[in-house]
């Protein structure tokens, strides 16, 4: 009986490590200060405390260490830009500063699947 304990134990352990661990994907959209909309690609990895940030207008990838609360994620793909998603309302943020003039962008992401063709 202890034996069937401690393995239905371990099993949970390792079920909620194993969901720690996975990468979440990201689709977030917004409207910058002149009003263009634009869309970033963002996975998350929370395991790593990092993010993949994917400007999809230009290509440009930015890695970044991330800070993760139960409220939100939030990094910096420059010293200008904060980058800040919640994680209920899956809203996004995105405030930055340049020559002391501080602006605020809003959208919303989504969560995203990874292509099911992908090999790894």
């Amino acid at each position: 009986m202890k034996c069937i304990k401690a393995a239905a134990i371990a099993t949970l352990f390792a079920a909620a490590t194993a969901n720690a661990a996975d990468v979440a994907y990201l689709e977030c959209n917004y409207k910058n200060g002149d009003n263009t909309p634009l869309k970033i690609l963002v996975a998350v990895d929370e395991s790593t405390q990092s993010v993949t940030h994917t400007y999809t207008n230009s290509g440009v990838v930015k890695r970044a260490k991330a800070v993760f609360t139960p409220a939100e994620v939030s990094y910096k793909t420059d010293s200008a830009s904060v980058h800040k998603i919640d994680r209920t309302t899956l809203a996004y943020k995105r405030t930055f500063n340049i020559g002391g003039k501080i602006s605020t962008d809003t959208g919303t992401c989504e969560v995203i699947e990874t292509p099911k063709e992908r090999k790894f």
